[in-house]
């Protein structure tokens, strides 16, 4: 029997709707077009009270995503969630948050060392912390894996606000009907999601 729904409240980089468009240009989904859109109402400027509401929001969006960047990147030592802060940054003129400074001042100093060869690469750019990440293809599966979560619970969250009547389980179903257009399922013998995972990543990041 689905399970009953109640009303939850998501970080504000999960309520921008419509989630995730896909870009036009390279066929992946585009994340700082959903993120940093700035949409007035029909027949008002951006000079209004309400477009200026949508820009406030803008800003909540792109500081609570680079909040979860930083939070993956302390949690699992990725480089490649700072080098994703960094490029939405970049892209979007937006302040380089200062963790991602550190993390590249310290790239800086290492990979200026004399001493340094050509095999000391991975290890220069953070890719290789025996304390946190093995290197290797883990650290694109995992960052792989956590765009989709990302993608996975915005869609939920949108199918859910669509559809009132909708359950969790429903939205759910849609939400893998739509992303596995976009991933593979799988990364070798490895499954990057699933109906049940969607629903279990919904609920552990909705209060």
């Amino acid at each position: 029997m689905p399970r009953k729904r109640k009303e939850k409240s998501v970080a504000p980089h999960l309520e921008a709707l419509p989630p995730l468009p896909y870009s036009e240009d390279d066929g992946g989904p585009d994340v700082e077009a959903w993120l940093c859109r700035v949409c007035p109402p029909p027949g008002q400027s951006l000079s209004s009270d309400a477009a200026q509401k949508e820009i406030g929001l803008q800003q909540q969006r792109h500081e609570s995503l680079m909040n979860e960047k930083r939070d993956l990147y302390q949690e699992t030592g990725n480089p490649l969630f700072a080098w994703d802060a960094y490029a939405l940054c970049r892209k979007r003129n937006k302040p380089v948050p200062a963790w991602v400074l550190c993390y590249l001042d310290d790239i800086a100093k290492r990979l200026l060392q004399a001493k340094n060869t050509t095999f000391d690469l991975a290890r220069t750019l953070g890719f290789t912390d025996d304390k946190k990440m093995s290197g290797g293809s883990q650290i694109w599966e995992q960052y792989t894996k956590s765009m989709i979560q990302q993608q996975a619970i915005a869609l939920v969250v949108d199918h859910l606000r669509s559809y009132p009547s909708a359950t969790i389980e429903d939205a759910s179903a849609k939400a893998f009907d739509v992303l596995k257009e976009r991933w593979s399922t799988k990364r070798g013998s490895k499954t990057l999601f699933s109906k049940e995972a969607i629903f279990d990543w919904y609920k552990k990041h909705t209060a």
